[in-house]
């Protein structure tokens, strides 16, 4: 059964709200909900804040642009996430894109 209807959220909305941990960031990339390049920025802002990280949200996090061939490669380790080290995010997460137009 295909999903009725396609939902892509930006990467924005998601830090506005808090921070996923990694198992709900790769759940959400492999069900298509959150792309490649949104993956990449919710990562950051969880790297900015000095949150706890699964190896590949650091590493989706320090990625270049030019190296978002990885991206899927990375979510797919996301099966599981270590404790946070504090509660964040919000309104005032202090999250700006990286990515223009992003």
């Amino acid at each position: 059964m295909s999903n009725l209807v396609d939902i892509k959220v930006p990467a924005s909305f998601v830090v506005d709200w808090g921070f996923p941990t990694g198992a709900e960031l790769g759940y959400g990339f492999r069900r298509g909900w959150v792309r490649g390049h949104d993956a990449v920025e919710i990562a950051l802002a969880k790297y900015k804040a000095d949150l706890t990280l699964a190896p590949e949200e650091e590493e989706l996090a320090l990625l270049f642009p030019v190296e978002f061939n990885k991206v899927e490669e990375l979510a797919k380790g996301l099966d599981w996430s270590p404790p946070m080290n504090r509660l964040s995010g919000g309104l005032d997460s202090g999250y700006s894109s990286p990515w223009p137009g992003c």
